[in-house]
């Protein structure tokens, strides 16, 4: 705790001298060289008069809002260049959702080729037992892979009620 105070007590001089050396400084010097110093450290010529450093200081006020506009103007493209990029990582997201997508349908393609060529060796028969589990949108496919001579032993295997519904959707 004394040190703390300690701290606080020297952090509170040191603030002390620098004020008091600021106001010492600034008290030793005439209006007329604060003045003359002002303008040099501005780069103005030390005979301007008051309009023309009010006219110097709205000419800079304008510049300044000359150049907030033009962060503004910044910030707004930022702000649109960021939804854009949004809406291009969501594209981007989407693409790869249907590309997935496509190649899933691209081995189901590849697959129900493959089964229709060892369905294709089968008699009518030996398929009715296999086709009872399958899907109509599948033995749809396989029909779709098979080639006309052959489609009619797959619809032969299958019962007459079920042959007329996938019949149906076929022709659709």
């Amino acid at each position: 705790m004394n040190k703390i105070l300690i701290g606080a007590l020297v952090g509170f001089l040191f603030f002390a001298l620098i004020v008091g050396g600021t106001l010492f400084y600034l008290s030793s010097q005439s209006p007329d060289q604060s003045a003359e110093k002002t303008s040099e450290k501005m780069n103005l010529p030390a005979s301007m008069d008051s309009a023309q450093v009010v006219n110097m200081m709205d000419s800079l006020q304008t510049e300044i809002g000359a150049r907030d506009s033009i962060i503004n103007k910044k910030d707004s493209v930022t702000e649109v260049l960021q939804d854009s990029i949004s809406g291009l990582v969501e594209l981007q997201s989407k693409v790869q959702t249907l590309s997935d997508s496509i190649d899933s349908l691209n081995k189901r393609e590849v697959n129900l080729k493959s089964l229709a060529g060892t369905y294709e060796r089968m008699d009518s028969e030996e398929l009715t037992p296999i086709l009872k589990g399958v899907e109509d949108k599948t033995i749809i496919g396989l029909y779709e892979k098979m080639s006309s001579r052959k489609r009619q032993n797959l619809i032969r295997a299958l019962p007459s009620k079920r042959a007329a519904e996938i019949t149906k959707k076929i022709s659709k």
